[in-house]
This record gives C-alpha cells, structure tokens and sequence, in this order.
C-alpha cells in the first residue's frame, strides 16, 4: 500500500496494459477514455480497475482529471479486493456510492450508444428500401445484401424487409 500524489493530466494506466494494481481515489478525479467515444469520470472513493480481473488488459487510459491522491495496492486476485475493502471499512459506504456512480455513468453510455444504433439501424432500414424502391422505379432488379437483410432487432425479431 502507498498513498501517491498525482498532478492534473498525470496517465495513471494506458489501455491495455496488465492490471497489476488498484486504487482508492482519496481526494480528486480520474478520467477514464478509451481515446475515441468514451469518457467516464470516476471520483473520490473510487476503485480504480476493480471492474477488472488481476493481469486483464485495462480498457481504458486512466489519467487524473484533477489533482489528486490515490492509496495505490497491490491487486493479484479478488481476494485482494476484499482485504482492500476490510481495511478501508470506515469509507466501505464512500466506496460503494463512488463505484455505483462509476457502473451508472457505465450503463448511461452503454444506453447511449444503443439508443445511437437503433437510429442507425432505422436509417439503414429507410435507405435500403429507398435503394429498393428506385431500381424499381428505374427497371432495374436491386442486388440482395444479405448483410443488411438478416439484421435482428435485439429482441431477436427478424427484419423484414418487405415491411
């Protein structure tokens, strides 16, 4: 265990090096991007890299959005993270909410990006009937795009392209 000061824009962990440590972020924040479309914010309380298995490549660049103060541990297994959390247990309450808030912002850019490919797949579906429609209108048979015609609904309903 080491308690570490780290400067605003500091790179704590790059995307897919080995998770060999965790942290708890005491005071500050931590901006974790895989460097296109993804940003999440993890704040005072977090644990940093706990959503990964000991030796698993990070999947994000973890640099430090502000400021901060980290305790740094060793991390080898999940029991790791249980003894972690024993001795941490005065802010085991400060822990949880940090984490939850860390799986919230998770969940909102996973939904976001669902809510972005339903519309793609909507506007693939308008513009493969557009296609449709116009070798008709020009006499021509349209090509078949298997691809585009066997896309499933994430219920698992069938697309039908004649609808």
């Amino acid at each position: 265990m080491e308690k570490v000061n780290i400067e605003k824009g500091h790179v704590l962990h790059r995307k897919d090096e080995p998770v060999e440590t965790v942290e708890i972020i005491l005071k500050g924040g931590v901006c974790l991007t895989n460097g296109h479309d993804i940003t999440l914010q993890a704040g005072q309380g977090t644990i940093l890299g706990a959503f990964h298995q000991a030796g698993e490549p990070y999947q994000y660049d973890y640099a430090a959005s502000e400021d901060s103060t980290l305790i740094v541990y060793d991390y080898g297994s999940e029991d790791d993270l249980i003894a972690i959390i024993k001795t941490n247990e005065v802010i085991a309450p400060v822990m949880a909410s940090a984490n939850m808030a860390l799986l919230n912002g998770c969940l909102d850019t996973l939904l976001s990006f669902h809510e972005d490919g339903c519309e793609l797949y909507e506007e693939l579906k308008s513009a493969y009937e557009d296609y449709r429609n116009i070798c008709v209108q020009l006499g021509i048979t349209p090509e078949r795009y298997d691809a585009v015609e066997s896309l499933t609904f994430a219920d698992g309903k069938v697309w039908d392209i004649a609808t």
